[in-house]
């Protein structure tokens, strides 16, 4: 044959610009052509086709050129008919060759195709646009939405956004697939063609690898191969970024809402003035705070008194009470504030020289005085007349000149002071520890000392903005200090009375208020100094010492100035303005920095759709149908010999010879045909290859390794899940290694923070999903091959039969279809995985949780069971021994500071706070908890809200302790009395105008008759015809008629009394009964005439009146309403759930039935025989010991309190029987509500709303009842707790006394009751439940749930797979992950590819049935062309059927 080269046509040039073919030496094989003539008459080619009678050319490349050189025009080749001829032929009707292939449409996968890459790039832009939206619509709108814990908003918010984004992942991952295995053949598309290595061997590899060959040029014909990395890049942004990220973009948590609505307070001006009206509540209620520090009103602050405001759909709250759900509110008032500038004084000695007449001779007097003076140019001079200081000193707190006395003291007291004119808006608080002089020695007092402080007072209000904070558990007031500074002025005496305010502050009523027992042997302090002195426990010592004494006046001041406007200030008219109103609801919010992410990847992924959707359309792959079929591979080698003779020779044994002929083969896609051209013209020497038979070719992903692998990664995600779920629904899970999060940039808002604990469970998920997707694409790949390995089948639909460019979905469809039950395993597989991800990316949420355990602590205390032993030396005390129990009594109402009626009534009548330890009436015994801080458990939990900080901080724990403890309650029996219908039996008609009796040329003339409620009420046979005072005490009644103008002269009377036997109707006598003694409640209403109507004094002398001879008439027949009632101490054992600091009890159940006890009644004022050395009437000293039990105690100290008359200094005598309007200590004398009561029955007033209707009917009184003594005992026996126990607590193991004497009965003897030590248990071990507040990651039992199943359903399918699957595979000699595998088994198929040639249609070999017979096909060994054996897909006849197995053996 001549020697010849070929060229492109004219017409062709710019379609196919080959390079010259060099002539070759004649020899050289090159010459041949690649077809033979035996060849080109095969039977099995077509005729039609008229490039199969071509001849294919060779190409010799320079090789120092091994790139072709850069085209000015695209670099894939056009669309039409490539004509190759023979360049050096000097004929020139020599015939060219042309590819005359019916015309049909070109074929792309859907997914590269424009409206799927627009679709794309469309979703990816809405989505980022989306995210854009939600950030500026939760920006704006302070979140999406209200998060009501609905499964519905759950949904929304933890699912959506990655279900969104795993779908639109979905798309990337098909896109890129599509993408990675039509690259080779789009590298063949190019006018260069492709090297066999970049084309036919290339596998379309993990994301990774395709990133670095997209990045190499010479695979790329010298270009970046930006189509395949913007592709790739997308489905990674997609897969591996987005993914993750979706799952936080979305977060539930609290969220201020601020609306601006209508405002009401109370207006504050020169018009509207405050009244400064004090009454005794205002007086309690000051006393109350500053001695217990108990909240009466939330507007009053130590430093301000705030001028009430709120909503104007919500009625003005003057107490505590909060709101059902936490606002804040925020709005312009009234802050008024008292400031106090005190200066110690100096204190000097003076003469005080008084001109005394005697006897008709008048002579100067002189006593030593103090002189006190300060800076300011006040002098203040005191005489030393000792009418108010005892012994052990006292004080005062007035204004110069007049010094403020106790209130039994007031006598004259004007004459003895003096003061300079400087001194005229100043006050002064003198403290003194004794008297310095009582005679008219010019000498000191050598271990007096005395201080006072000069203080001014000024008043301030400023007009601005407050803020509320409220809820269920009450109110409170935030107010800026630097704000208040800047505005505040002086107020005007117009807007607020000072001079009265002033007077009503320095009233003699304090003394009246504040009990101070055994005024003989204590401190005597006058007016509000009594107050001062109290929170001191009457010390003047300590208040000389102290430095605080300034500051503790102002607060004093402040609190009473507070009183009294809350009492007043509804007098005030209303003012309406704008506030805001601030809420904090669970809301659905966008985490900016998430959300600024996604919205960046989301957008940056639209932008590389923009290059793929750009660079797709100059990217055709010259094909006509999908590749991806055996029967698709058949039709693109169609004629080619070159392709056919290479892998012949790898057939042959030779495999060196076939690397060598494909590594020097370039290869053209045209029209649907590859059509290979050899770049060099010698051939090597066959050398046989030696085949390494025991090399594995499976994928790395389908070896049992890989599977051992995953299965290991499976359970160890499922065993991480379930454990940390069980952990989460049990310990909690706390460390800082799960809740940890930062914020990503400085911002108070939580919008900012980055929480891994929200990413790591997504991304987690991402890469389980991206394995096994690799595990799915080789099953789908393989399974064709597969299954005609393992025997003849019919050649349609399984040799145009693929499952690559299917989505799991319908893979899983097409393979239950076509019977391939494992690859429809493994695609519901990759499918679950998705779901998997989606319930993964909800599993965590962060949250306030608790770790728990168990520690054993200690018990210190039981219920007591001992009486308390009190030793007194006779005479020393009004009681002679007190066996009527006065000086225990008196004791037990001085402690001020701790004293339980305060307490019990502030909680009752104005929402205050129960005591520690006790819950609805039960009284827990305390546990010693102070162990738990230095427990190994309390410090190496980390704090709450600071999981990033040490675990060993210590501050700012929350630790709740749940212990088995026990409970005591009092609780009373009651009956009512029917008697009270017998108006005789507690009331007298009177006849006003008798002149016998009353007073009638003074009294009032209004009534002509009248009822007097009685001192008594003679109780019926129900109550064994014993007697009750209506009062605390017989006495007679004079308060209270209703000095109001809204409801004249009606008036109301509840007091609780003790019932006494018949005939004896007066306290502490010595045969009062056994306890628990039976008491009355009772409420007695009606009308009563203003006026006091007075008696004869003759005739009131002989009712028993010495003095006062005053009565209160009721114009009418009052009503009453009485419950008779026994009261009962009960216990039991209780789980109680308390706080570890404060001791606030949050639950508790009561595990026993409660028993009735009677240890707290079984000593009342019991008398032992008892002495102590020296003790005789030689010496004149005589010891008497008492016993008393704590249930005694507390009957008798809530009975007597309202009328302490016998018990301390009050003014009148001691045998007086008319009530003592100056004893205002616990009682309530209210006349402008003509309200008369005690502080039980006050406390039934406030709990029925000031509703006496409620009170006068008996069930609601019992109720009420019930509530008020379970109430005042809780506070009782939680009142006086120390190391030795309390009134109801006693030391375990503790002893009585052991030098307690016998009780004597009556003087008679012993007596049959004798105290013995008692106790309930002996047992100090106390095990507790601690609970520690941390933050929580919370698992979603939803998420949680799906997420398990989904683990156990892959780890089975792992498990069949690999145990199955193996077997599965081992049929096959190797992968078919690229076309040369696919080429290398039906290149050599004359009798597939015949029928292939005939059914051109690559609907053909799809179908399941035709009509005629369909040949059946194997991938197997059969004999190839010129008798060789090749292993490879063949049609075979039924005797041509064989076994792979058979033929191995």
């Amino acid at each position: 044959m001549s020697q010849q080269g070929y060229q492109l046509s004219a017409s062709d040039e710019d379609g196919l610009p080959l390079r010259p073919i060099h002539p070759r030496n004649p020899v050289s094989s090159s010459y041949t052509p690649l077809l033979s003539q035996e060849e080109e008459s095969s039977p099995f080619q077509p005729q039609a086709s008229p490039i199969l009678e071509a001849t294919e050319p060779t190409l010799a490349h320079d090789h120092t050129s091994p790139t072709p050189p850069k085209q000015p025009h695209s670099q894939y080749a056009t669309l039409q008919t490539v004509d190759i001829e023979d360049r050096t032929s000097n004929n020139p009707q020599q015939p060219t060759l042309s590819t005359g292939f019916p015309r049909t449409p070109l074929w792309k996968p859907v997914s590269l195709r424009w409206p799927v890459l627009l679709s794309t790039l469309v979703v990816a832009l809405v989505l980022g646009l989306v995210v854009v939206f939600l950030l500026a619509y939760s920006v704006v709108h302070d979140g999406l939405g209200h998060d009501d814990g609905s499964s519905a908003i759950l949904f929304g918010w933890r699912f959506t956004p990655t279900l969104v984004t795993v779908l639109y992942a979905i798309l990337t991952t098909i896109t890129l697939h599509d993408a990675a295995r039509t690259e080779s053949l789009a590298r063949m598309s190019h006018v260069s063609g492709a090297s066999s290595t970049s084309s036919l061997f290339k596998n379309p590899g993990q994301w990774w690898s395709i990133i670095a060959d997209s990045l190499r040029k010479r695979e790329n014909h010298g270009h970046l191969n930006y189509f395949l990395l913007a592709t790739v890049l997308v489905h990674v942004i997609g897969s591996l970024l987005i993914n993750p990220l979706s799952s936080a973009l979305l977060q539930s948590q609290p969220v201020e809402l601020v609306s601006r609505v209508p405002f009401t307070r109370y207006a504050v001006s020169s018009d509207d003035a405050i009244s400064m009206a004090a009454d005794d509540l205002v007086y309690f209620r000051t006393i109350g705070n500053i001695l217990q520090n108990l909240t009466t009103s939330a507007w009053l602050t130590d430093k301000y008194a705030i001028v009430p405001f709120s909503p104007s759909s919500v009625t003005l709250d003057l107490g505590i009470a909060g709101t059902e759900k936490a606002q804040q509110w925020q709005a312009n008032t009234t802050v008024l504030s008292v400031g106090l500038d005190c200066q110690a004084m100096q204190v000097q000695k003076a003469v005080w020289v008084e001109n005394v007449t005697e006897d008709g001779s008048t002579s100067p007097h002189q006593y030593n005085s103090l002189l006190l003076t300060d800076n300011e140019g006040c002098e203040a001079g005191i005489n030393g007349f000792s009418q108010y200081m005892t012994f052990y000193g006292g004080g005062s707190w007035f204004a110069p000149p007049r010094v403020v006395l106790p209130i039994w003291d007031d006598n004259s007291s004007g004459q003895y002071y003096n003061a300079t004119p400087q001194c005229d808006d100043r006050q002064v608080v003198l403290s003194t520890n004794g008297t310095w002089s009582g005679d008219t020695s010019d000498s000191w007092n050598k271990y007096f000392k005395a201080a006072a402080w000069s203080c001014k007072t000024s008043f301030y209000a400023a007009d601005m903005l407050v803020t509320a904070t409220t809820g269920p558990s009450g109110t409170t007031l935030d107010v800026d200090d630097a704000v208040f500074n800047a505005r505040r002025s002086l107020l005007p005496a117009t807007s607020l009375d000072q001079d009265r305010f002033e007077d009503a502050f320095l009233n003699l009523n304090w003394t009246s208020m504040i009990y101070t027992p055994n005024t003989n042997s204590l401190p005597s302090f006058g007016g509000v100094s009594a107050l001062l002195a109290a929170m001191y426990d009457f010390n003047p010592g300590s208040m000389m010492d102290t430095g605080s004494v300034g500051e503790s006046a102002r607060r004093i001041k402040q609190r009473f100035l507070g009183e009294m406007m809350i009492a007043n200030i509804a007098e005030n008219g209303p003012v309406v303005h704008t506030g805001q109103v601030i809420e904090s609801p669970r809301r659905v919010v966008v985490n900016l920095p998430i959300a600024i992410s996604l919205a960046v990847l989301f957008l940056v992924s639209a932008g590389l759709m923009a290059v793929v959707l750009f660079l797709s359309g100059r990217r055709p792959l010259q094909l006509h149908n999908d590749p991806a079929s055996v029967a698709a591979v058949v039709k693109l080698i169609e004629g080619n010999s070159v392709i056919r003779d290479c892998f012949k020779a790898r057939d042959d044994g030779n495999g060196a010879l076939s690397d060598w002929k494909l590594d020097h083969t370039t290869h053209f896609l045209r029209d649907g045909l590859i059509r290979s051209v050899k770049t060099v013209d010698e051939e090597p020497a066959p050398v046989p290859t030696q085949t390494d038979t025991h090399q594995d070719w499976r994928p790395f992903v389908v070896r049992r390794l890989a599977g051992l692998l995953l299965l290991s990664l499976l359970t160890v995600v499922f065993a991480a899940i379930l454990v940390l779920f069980v952990l989460a629904h049990t310990a909690g899970l706390y460390e800082s290694a799960f809740t940890y999060q930062t914020d990503l940039l400085p911002s108070s808002s939580d919008l900012f923070t980055f929480a891994p604990y929200s990413i790591v469970p997504t991304l987690l998920a991402v890469v389980i999903s991206l394995w096994w997707d690799d595990l799915d694409g080789a099953f789908r790949r393989l399974q064709p091959y597969v299954t005609m390995a393992h025997k003849a089948v019919p050649a349609a639909p399984n040799i145009g039969l693929s499952y690559l460019a299917t989505h799991p979905v319908g893979s899983v469809v097409k393979a239950v279809r076509n019977g391939h039950l494992l690859v429809a395993l493994v695609s519901a597989g990759a499918i679950l995985t998705q779901v998997f991800t989606v319930s993964m990316s909800a599993l965590w949420q962060r949250a306030d949780g608790s770790r728990t355990g168990e520690m054993n602590l200690i018990r210190n205390w039981e219920p007591r069971t001992q009486p308390f032993v009190y030793v007194y030396s006779v005479g020393s005390s009004m009681g002679g021994g007190d066996p009527e129990g006065q000086d225990i009594l008196s004791d037990f109402y001085g402690h001020l500071s701790t004293n339980w009626l305060y307490s019990a009534t502030l909680q009752l009548a104005y929402n205050g706070s129960e005591p520690a330890w006790s819950m609805d009436g039960w009284s827990f015994v305390p546990v010693d908890l102070s162990s738990i801080t230095e427990s190994q458990m309390y410090t190496n939990t980390p704090t709450t809200n600071s999981s990033s900080t040490s675990g060993n901080s210590t501050l700012g724990k929350s630790v709740n302790i749940t212990i088995i403890t026990p409970a005591l309650r009092a609780t009373a029996d009651c009956s009512s009395i029917e008697s009270t219908t017998n108006l005789s039996s507690w009331t007298t008609d009177w006849d006003l105008t008798d002149p016998g009796i009353w007073n009638v040329s003074l009294n009032p003339t209004t009534l002509t008759k009248g009822y007097e409620v009685n001192g008594q009420f003679e109780l019926n046979r129900e109550a064994n015809f014993s007697t009750t005072p209506i009062l605390s005490r017989e006495r007679t009644i004079l308060c209270c008629a209703n000095a109001s103008s809204q409801a004249r002269d009606s008036a109301a009377i509840g007091y609780w009394s003790n019932n006494y036997p018949q005939d004896l109707v007066y306290d502490f006598e010595s045969s009062t009964g056994l306890y628990p003694r039976n008491f009355t409640m009772k409420w007695i209403r009606g009308t009563a005439d203003q006026h006091f109507y007075s008696m004869n004094s003759s005739y009131a002398r002989g009712y028993g009146e010495a003095d006062d001879f005053r009565h209160l008439i009721w114009k009418e027949a009052p009503r009453m309403s009485a419950l008779n009632c026994q009261p009962r101490i009960e216990w039991s054992n209780a789980s109680v759930t308390v706080d570890m600091a404060t001791g606030r009890v949050w639950k508790y159940s009561i595990i026993d039935a409660p028993e009735t006890v009677d240890w707290p009644w079984s000593d009342a004022y019991l008398t032992h025989n008892y002495s102590q050395p020296g003790d005789g009437t030689e010496s004149g000293v005589i010891h008497d010991q008492v016993t008393v039990s704590y249930g005694v105690l507390f009957q008798d100290a809530l009975m007597f309190a309202a009328d302490l008359q016998k018990l301390w200094p009050s003014g009148g005598s001691t045998t007086s029987h008319v009530e003592d309007l100056d004893d205002k200590n616990f009682n309530f004398r209210l006349p402008p509500q003509g309200l008369n009561t005690d502080l039980m029955s006050y406390s039934m007033y406030q709990l029925a709303q000031g509703d006496l209707e409620v009170l006068m009917d008996p069930t609601q009184m019992a109720r009420l009842g019930q509530r008020v003594l379970s109430t005042f005992f809780q506070h009782f026996i939680s009142s006086n707790v120390s190391a030795s126990g309390g009134w109801g607590f006693q030391q375990i193991g503790a002893t009585l006394p052991g030098d307690l004497g016998q009780i004597i009965d009556d003087g008679s003897g012993a007596s049959n009751h004798q105290d013995q030590n008692s106790s309930l248990t002996t047992d100090t071990n106390a095990p507790a439940h601690v609970d520690i507040a941390v933050e929580v990651l919370q698992m979603s039992p939803v998420a949680a749930y799906i997420s398990l199943i989904i683990l156990f359903i892959l780890a089975l399918v792992t498990m069949l797979v690999y145990c199955v699957g193996y077997r599965h595979l081992r049929k096959l000699r190797y992968d078919f992950d690229n076309l040369a595998n696919v080429i290398s088994v039906v290149y050599d198929s004359p009798k597939l590819q015949r029928w292939i040639q005939q059914h051109p249609d690559p609907k053909e070999w799809t179908r399941r049935s035709g009509p005629g017979p369909m040949p059946r096909v194997q991938l197997g060994p059969f004999k190839g062309s010129g008798g060789r054996e090749v292993w490879g897909i063949e049609i075979v006849d039924d005797d041509d059927d064989y076994d792979d197995d058979e033929r191995e053996a």
